[in-house]
């Protein structure tokens, strides 16, 4: 799994928020949480008003310590990139993203196995690729070749980084 090495701009992102447990945690819920949460977000995606881009965006953070119920409770944002001058409409949470550099990743086929495709970057690719992660939120761009559950259905798993500091 080689990725692709990009710098995006900063994203206003806004969107709906909850918070899940890892796929990789044997506790897992994160179809039965994410899944209506971007049903909720459709039907209210008119209320966005005009898009920076037509992608959609999943933004996954960690949350402190002492802000988790559960070890590995992640929060998750299902939003659209929006002008930063636009007003957030009630309800809706945003998350400015400063420009950084991610690694691109492609995951292909159905959500159900997007787990398979971060742990193969995680405890694969990260560990000898000569960059480390860095702070911000994992992302998920949804583009044109998504389509949910197909297996022919592609999108973007972006991780922030940095090359390795020489310690």
């Amino acid at each position: 799994m080689k990725p692709e090495i990009l710098t995006l701009p900063d994203l206003h992102l806004v969107g709906l928020e909850a918070r899940f447990i890892s796929a990789r945690s044997p506790d897992a819920n994160r179809l039965r949480v994410i899944r209506p949460l971007w049903k909720a977000l459709r039907a209210r995606q008119t209320e966005l008003g005009v898009l920076v881009d037509p992608c959609a965006y999943g933004a996954c953070m960690c949350l402190a310590e002492a802000e988790r119920h559960h070890p590995d409770e992640l929060i998750y944002l299902a939003a659209f990139n929006v002008p930063p001058e636009m007003p957030t409409p009630y309800g809706f949470v945003d998350w400015c993203v400063s420009g950084q550099t991610y690694a691109r990743f492609i995951h292909r086929g159905s959500l159900n196995r997007l787990s398979e495709t971060i742990g193969a970057i995680f405890d694969g690719w990260l560990p000898g690729s000569g960059f480390e992660r860095t702070a911000g939120p994992d992302l998920e761009r949804y583009g044109e070749r998504f389509c949910e559950d197909s297996a022919k259905s592609e999108l973007e798993f972006l991780l922030p980084i940095r090359p390795k500091s020489a310690d």
